[in-house]
């Protein structure tokens, strides 16, 4: 390799390694957060490059270096494969979360339900971050929708104020939603045939007990509008005479 060659192989290795160095240094790679999240081997020559000052990168640590901003690509790549594979996961179950057929919608008596309407939902959340996303979620549909914080005052809204849905969190202050739902249940014949759906974190582990609570389906938080607008045409299917 002659002298001029030898000058610009160093040359691009410099510029291979300072983009490597600002890569690393920029917020979208974070490398002291996202290096231990992701689990990446980082050669400690290329951490301690990644946090001093501009300079020029001596010779001898110039092949090291690249060689290491390979590596770490390929592990990036290995990461992003692994990542793809849970959000493939993920949008399965959420898919088949939102193919819940009749079958998981339950009632003793006949629902009263239609979407030809616009239609007033009561929300019963008591946790801020839940509350905004429902809030955001009915938004988007054509509805009218109340908001209260805990199981007490979602019976007294229930009581005093006509809905033709209730979305009811399971876990509430002051009275739960196992609760509230079951008060509800019993105010009128009328209360009987509103749709309750259970908000959770998880699927209830045992559906008998939880349908016999009062509710007639549930679905799983955060509430997503395409899981919402799709039990909403399964209950107005089902509530067609």
């Amino acid at each position: 390799m002659t002298e001029h060659s030898e000058n610009q192989h160093e040359q691009d290795l410099q510029k291979r390694c300072r983009k490597l160095i600002h890569d690393l240094r920029t917020p979208l790679f974070c490398i002291e957060i996202n290096s231990k999240s992701l689990q990446l081997h980082m050669p400690q020559l290329l951490n301690a490059y990644a946090k001093v000052t501009d300079g020029d990168i001596p010779a001898e640590h110039l092949e090291v270096l690249a060689d290491a901003g390979d590596d770490i690509k390929q592990q990036l790549v290995t990461v992003n494969q692994k990542l793809d594979t849970m959000v493939e996961l993920l949008r399965n179950a959420e898919s088949r979360a939102s193919r819940r057929d009749l079958r998981n919608i339950q009632s003793d008596v006949k629902l009263k339900f239609s979407l030809d309407a616009n239609i007033r939902v009561l929300l019963a959340e008591d946790e801020a971050i839940h509350r905004d996303i429902a809030s955001k979620v009915l938004s988007n549909i054509d509805c009218q929708f109340d908001v209260v914080t805990h199981g007490l005052t979602a019976v007294e809204a229930a009581e005093n104020q006509q809905f033709d849905l209730i979305l009811m969190d399971l876990q509430m202050p002051e009275m739960s939603g196992e609760a509230a739902t079951r008060a509800i249940r019993q105010l009128s014949p009328r209360h009987q045939q509103i749709p309750i759906i259970g908000l959770s974190n998880i699927e209830p582990p045992d559906t008998q007990a939880f349908f016999a609570m009062g509710f007639n389906t549930f679905l799983l938080k955060p509430l997503k509008l395409a899981a919402l607008t799709n039990m909403l045409r399964q209950l107005d299917a089902l509530c067609k005479p």
